[in-house]
């Protein structure tokens, strides 16, 4: 009985002292002579709410307190003092927490068109644990909120059709509850909505609307959106490609942390045909790599970087730091880089020669997708060197770089085709990829189109080739201008011109073409066309005889598969 009576005491004492203290409270002027407006006294709990951001006047914040005058306000039937209420109910501010009183008093403000109040109520809903949570009911207030304009119930009525939750997935109400948010100027929204209709997600993909939506955010300041329209000024999505433009936008979010910003701003800078001679620029671009290598881990920066120190553009040219680099990258996981050094062991440049680490490297980098890699697995192959000979695995890896347009790999795969190495033959598809690089200006595809349709290899006769032969000369290919120049010699051609065609032989001779050395001695030899000099042809004679030696220490060009 005793310690009932000391619990009573204490418990009067309490409220005798809080009693005390509140009298001594002194309210804010603008609430003096204003005591029966519901606005002020919302004000009034806000200032005591612990969890409302309104300064407390110097009253001090407290929940008992802050619960009293929402109370006020909510008996009166004034919405705000209503939700204050619920709010109060909902996280037991003053009062002890109560999720079904706090929906009742969210409901009266809500039909008072208090919309945040339907939208707690959403959120009530859709948080709570079993048996309060219902995510069928939490959708129906966010969408009742959502029609009352308010932006945070939109977004949430977008995300539950986007996923299904409460409702069946609707993609396509996903993106009308999203669109109407971006009208109302959230910006998350606009990104949103730019992202919806840049995919294709709820409607037919529209790029340019795509763009416009991003562009409307990133106005906003809207970090992702400014990502998103850099990126389609980079690509010429949705836009014009401008690469000024899109490294000017990458610049805010890359300076903020986004290392896929950092990289392609670097990417721009570094090797953009605008900016790759200024020094600033690719200074910049090397800055970015290295933050993204050494912040992030990023092994295509660490690639970049790389090639930016072996050639030393932006920063002073450094092999050794290129190479470790290349080796970090690789290492890494990074396929272009993983080619770099397996490239680099195989020709023994700038890495020691080791067969063995080149056929690693570069079946990782093949495997890796990159279409160099692939085209030097392929070489390998071909060759029998660091690896087996194997013709059939050498055209299966030019196809796969080829299909990435590797222009050596199709030029390689079109020779494959057209004489059956490693595959069945099919000129008609060799002779395609040939004349799609001879139309890009590739005088290798020319030369070998040339030999193809003068040896008969494929349908076009003589004439067609010499003109791919003419075209491949005056591109100074050694084979070419000794093609042509033989084709000039007496008794070759109905169109034979001695003078002329000493000019092309010594013109391949002097690339170091061996048959041209050889023919030029047999005209001076014979005089053929020319005065007989077989001084002169004898000196010729021999220069191919070590021109020879050299060829045959030395890769041969491709194309000369067709004149075996």
């Amino acid at each position: 009985m005793k310690n009932r009576l000391k619990l009573l005491c204490a418990a009067v004492l309490t409220l005798a002292l809080t009693a005390s203290a509140f009298a001594d409270v002194k309210y804010p002027d603008w609430y003096k002579g204003h005591e029966d407006e519901p606005q002020v006294l919302v004000n009034m709990g806000q200032a005591f709410d612990p969890d409302h951001p309104a300064p407390d006047e110097g009253m001090g914040k407290n929940g008992e307190e802050a619960f009293k005058w929402y109370m006020k306000a909510a008996e009166a039937g004034f919405p705000a003092g209503q939700d204050g209420v619920g709010k109060c109910y909902e996280k037991g501010i003053g009062v002890k927490k109560d999720l079904a009183k706090a929906i009742e008093w969210y409901e009266k403000a809500g039909a008072g068109g208090y919309s945040s109040s339907l939208y707690a109520i959403g959120n009530i809903y859709l948080e709570s644990e079993k048996p309060v949570r219902d995510e069928a009911r939490a959708m129906e207030y966010f969408i009742k909120a959502g029609e009352m304009g308010h932006i945070a119930g939109m977004l949430m009525a977008s995300d539950g059709y986007a996923k299904g939750t409460g409702v069946s997935a609707d993609p396509t109400k996903a993106l009308e509850w999203m669109e109407k948010a971006a009208d109302a100027g959230n910006t998350f929204a606009q990104y949103m909505t730019g992202a919806y209709y840049d995919e294709g997600k709820g409607t037919e993909r529209n790029a340019e609307k795509g763009f416009e939506w991003f562009l409307k955010a990133a106005e906003g300041g809207h970090n992702g959106a400014k990502f998103a329209v850099a990126y389609s000024y980079h690509a010429g999505d949705g836009v014009e490609q401008d690469l000024a433009k899109a490294a000017e936008w990458y610049r805010d979010p890359a300076e903020g942390g986004d290392v896929n910003a950092m990289v392609n701003r670097g990417n721009i800078l570094a090797f953009g045909a605008d900016f790759k001679e200024n020094p600033e620029m690719t200074a910049d671009a090397a800055r970015l790599f290295e933050r993204a290598m050494n912040e992030y881990h990023r092994p295509d920066a660490a690639n970049n970087l790389a090639y930016l120190y072996e050639i030393g553009r932006g920063v002073e040219k450094d092999l050794k730091k290129a190479f470790e680099l290349y080796i970090l990258a690789a290492e890494q996981g990074d396929a272009g880089a993983m080619y770099e050094v397996g490239r680099a062991h195989y020709l023994g440049d700038n890495l020691p020669k080791d067969d063995k680490k080149a056929a690693e490297w570069l079946t990782k980098s093949a495997e890796g997708g990159d279409e160099d890699g692939q085209l030097w697995l392929g070489i390998l192959y071909y060759k029998g060197t660091a690896l087996p000979k194997d013709d059939a695995k050498a055209a299966l890896w030019w196809e796969k770089a080829a299909e990435e347009e590797q222009a050596e790999a199709m030029y390689r795969l079109g020779i494959a085709c057209i004489k059956g190495i490693g595959m069945k033959e099919d000129k008609a598809r060799g002779e395609e990829l040939l004349l799609a690089l001879a139309e890009d200006g590739d005088a290798d595809a020319m030369t070998a189109l040339g030999i193809a349709y003068i040896r008969g290899f494929i349908e076009g006769g003589m004439k067609k080739g010499f003109e791919f032969i003419d075209r491949a000369a005056e591109a100074g290919v050694p084979e070419a201008m000794f093609q042509k120049g033989a084709n000039l010699k007496p008794d070759a051609s109905a169109n034979s011109d001695p003078e002329k065609a000493l000019v092309w032989l010594k013109k391949a001779a002097d690339a170091g073409h061996s048959g041209a050395m050889y023919a030029i001695g047999a005209m001076y030899w014979a005089g053929d066309g020319i005065p007989e000099d077989r001084e002169e042809g004898g000196k010729w004679y021999e220069l191919s005889e070590e021109a020879e030696k050299l060829e045959k220490q030395s890769p041969r060009p491709f194309f000369e598969v067709l004149l075996d």
